[in-house]
């Protein structure tokens, strides 16, 4: 309970603060507090531990053809460099991968990631993106939260100025998440 009374504070501290200008239309979340708080969320994955000891490979999918999902991937990645070791001395590594670029899904698969954050994108079918993912075993995050109910696992919306995690149940336990009931009591789940 602890973690989360502090996952959760910490998120609140920066909705208040603002939501980032670059990316203010498609995600309700600031892209540096959804940073912080995508580490803390795989703390409630059983599974996490066992499969990741030190360094964590986050991917980034991005279009380079569409100006706010270059700028998004930017600053997640930047924001992703600039946390500390979390929880249990963890370190993380961003990879930006360019879904415009022919073979991205085997850049995903060589690059080594345990989790994939979703850039807003264009022309792109979400439901697709999710089964190639998850069936490779990679949980999904999103800062946009109509690509949760659309096969993404893992998403961030807002809720009275509250972040609110977003979860599709069922695409995190296709990519092997196994959730724990903390978590899903505080999120918004999609059976």
């Amino acid at each position: 309970m602890y973690r989360w009374a502090l996952l959760v504070g910490a998120a609140s501290v920066g909705i208040v603060a603002g939501v980032s200008e670059a990316c203010s239309q498609e995600m309700a979340v600031p892209v540096d507090i959804q940073s912080r708080l995508m580490p803390k969320i795989l703390f409630y994955d059983r599974t996490f531990a066992s499969r990741h000891h030190t360094n964590l490979v986050i991917g980034i999918l991005y279009q380079h053809g569409y100006r706010r999902s270059v700028e998004v991937q930017s600053l997640m990645a930047a924001a992703l460099r600039d946390l500390k070791a979390t929880d249990g001395g963890l370190s993380i590594t961003p990879v930006p991968i360019d879904i415009e670029v022919e073979g991205w899904d085997g850049l995903l698969v060589r690059s080594g990631a345990a989790v994939l954050y979703v850039a807003p994108l264009r022309a792109v079918d979400i439901r697709d993106l999710g089964s190639v993912c998850h069936g490779n075993g990679l949980l999904t995050f999103t800062g946009v939260g109509s690509y949760v109910s659309s096969g993404l696992a893992v998403g961030f919306d807002v809720n009275n100025d509250r972040p609110v995690i977003i979860i599709n149940l069922e695409a995190a336990r296709t990519a092997g998440a196994d959730l724990s009931s903390q978590l899903l009591r505080v999120a918004r789940v999609i059976e």
